[in-house]
């Protein structure tokens, strides 16, 4: 639960950093929350996947039904969600947030936000990285 603990902190901490960063420029502060809150699910799933696809001997047991249980995390013994790879949350997470900068809120230029985001991106790993402290 550290792990969670510590990741969960790290995100919101580089949310306040960039609503800080929308304030100094005079932008909307609440121009983030949004994508905020779609990008940590997909960014989650982009984890998992990229575990999934870089262990495929772990998932590919028996027939198509019961690997892809496995890949959702079902198991036998009920739902366990381990392996989670942080490039593919990245990445992941970088083409949502194209997407979305790109066709939905169109209003500022996409490389404004990468200039906003990515610095918090290495705060949240920052972060993360703790629970291999505690």
């Amino acid at each position: 639960r550290w792990y969670a603990i510590c990741i969960l902190l790290g995100a919101v901490i580089a949310l306040v950093r960039c609503r800080y960063e929308l304030k100094k420029k005079g932008l909307p502060q609440d121009f983030y929350d949004n994508f905020f809150l779609s990008v940590i699910p997909i960014s989650i799933l982009g984890a998992r996947l990229w575990y999934c696809i870089s262990e495929p001997s772990s998932f590919m047991k028996g027939n198509f039904f019961d690997s892809f249980l496995a890949i959702l995390g079902f198991t036998g013994s009920g739902f366990a969600l381990s392996g989670l790879a942080v490039q593919g949350g990245v990445l992941a997470g970088l083409i949502w947030g194209i997407c979305y900068f790109k066709f939905i809120k169109k209003r500022y230029p996409v490389s404004l936000h990468v200039d906003l985001i990515v610095p918090a991106i290495f705060i949240g790993q920052i972060f993360g990285r703790w629970y291999y402290r505690i």
